[in-house]
């Protein structure tokens, strides 16, 4: 295992320098291999492929997988496991990696070892372009704890137990619920040169901080959500060093990140197959698009025209550091949080947290779609001053227009640490807050 998690690495290291071609031709042979292992092995592929009449040696390059019908998490929902993994898997030998659970019921992906190390690798490649040493200590902010999984035999557990104690040592998560006051003294003893989390928990951390003293930091890393202008510059202010940005999923792995140049997301080509689909079902390019991607080194559940939920746009230039791994521009959003106004104009979480962003002194907030013509801005403060909530307004209104009814309220309770900026189908519970109108 040892030799082949070096030759992994090895492959990972050599793969971003390879041309544009060169690596479309590495992604067609791992399609066409991955695609035969799910049409010989897993039930479920062989059933989807058989509907459309589609075998896999009728996808011969990357423009022939919109044959392929798409997957969803819902398929993972509704069909059981023993139809979505090989026949013969030992799937105590597998990780679940689940999603976050932020826009539904969560799910899991089985990843198996080798598919593991795949995304170690991709992980270890972002370090290595950004010039961070393994002995440097790295913290990673999470929001609550997370669950225990008790499958799998005693031995392999402790082993497990053991193996995460020694990461410890340079690498260490701090779950919070509420506030970052809660983990800053163990944060603070673990002395971290690297910081990364959720925008929304770097920015609580800036908080926790004010008044204690501030690591010196050789960089931060931001992912899980979007990142507007006005709070990277805010936290790149506050730590004095660079932010670099990152995108994937816990079900999905490392899928871009950012070097040096910052230019944009290069994309792990080299293991994922990413396609934007546009407003029409064809291929978006230079414009926002809906993701699918395949996973093209994870055997245990084959991942196959996955529908993310997010909307993202490709940057059809390459990045000036010579890598040939492609760039994506930015992300968008999730889908689900889209707003869809009367008149059919569309707004982006993107676009809405960096126009907010631009009110001084704003505290967290989050929009709230009642219906499509009824907004309700929520400010999590104790008092807020009349000045801030009209330049507020009026910021949201240059962006919506005033096709809608736009009322701004106040949550007195503490926010939780996992804050979405835009709830557009909000439900019963969500409603139920105790808010307090502002005029």
């Amino acid at each position: 295992m040892r030799l082949e998690r070096q030759r992994i690495g090895h492959a990972v290291r050599t793969n971003q320098w390879l041309a544009p071609s060169e690596l479309r031709a590495l992604q067609v042979q791992k399609l066409k291999a991955l695609l035969s292992h799910a049409y010989a092995s897993v039930p479920y592929h062989r059933r989807r492929l058989d509907e459309r009449g589609i075998r896999p040696d009728s996808i011969r390059s990357l423009a022939d997988l919109d044959k392929v019908p798409v997957m969803s998490k819902q398929d993972l929902r509704e069909n059981p496991l023993e139809d979505l993994v090989p026949k013969g898997l030992k799937i105590e030998t597998c990780r679940r990696a689940y999603t976050s659970g932020t826009t539904g019921t969560p799910v899991f992906v089985l990843v198996d070892r080798d598919a593991f190390a795949w995304r170690r690798a991709y992980l270890e490649r972002v370090a290595d372009a950004l010039g961070l040493d393994p002995w440097e200590h790295r913290a990673t902010l999470r929001f609550t704890f997370p669950k225990f999984d008790p499958r799998g035999d005693p031995a392999n557990l402790k082993l497990k137990k053991w193996l995460s104690r020694r990461r410890n040592r340079y690498s260490r998560e701090f779950f919070f619920t509420y506030d970052c006051l809660e983990i800053l003294y163990d944060l603070l003893k673990f002395k971290p040169k690297v910081i990364q989390g959720n925008p929304a928990y770097l920015m609580n951390l800036t908080h926790a901080l004010k008044d204690s003293m501030r690591p010196s930091l050789k960089m931060l890393g931001s992912s899980g959500d979007t990142l507007d202008l006005a709070t990277r510059r805010e936290l790149e202010s506050f730590f004095g060093c660079p932010l670099y940005e990152a995108y994937g999923s816990q079900d999905l792995g490392p899928m871009a990140w950012q070097c040096r140049n910052r230019e944009g997301l290069h994309m792990n080509v080299d293991g994922y197959v990413f396609e934007i689909v546009g407003k029409d079902g064809g291929l978006a390019s230079g414009e926002s698009g809906r993701l699918l991607v395949t996973c093209l080194d994870n055997y245990a559940m084959p991942v196959i025209r996955y529908e993310v939920g997010d909307e993202v746009t490709l940057d059809p230039e390459p990045c000036s550091c010579g890598r040939g791994l492609p760039l994506m521009k930015r992300v968008d959003g999730r889908q689900s949080d889209f707003l869809d106004l009367p008149g059919g104009k569309r707004i982006s979480p993107q676009a809405f947290v960096s126009c907010i962003n631009q009110v001084a002194g704003l505290p967290r907030f989050q929009l709230v779609v009642k219906t499509p013509a009824d907004l309700e801005l929520r400010l999590y403060a104790q008092n807020v001053s009349s000045l801030l909530v009209q330049e507020s307004l009026r910021r949201c209104h240059e962006l919506f227009g005033r096709v809608v009814s736009l009322n701004v309220v106040l949550v007195k309770e503490e926010p939780r640490a996992k804050l979405r900026s835009v709830i557009p189908n909000p439900d019963a519970q969500t409603l139920g807050i105790t808010t307090s109108p502002v005029t």
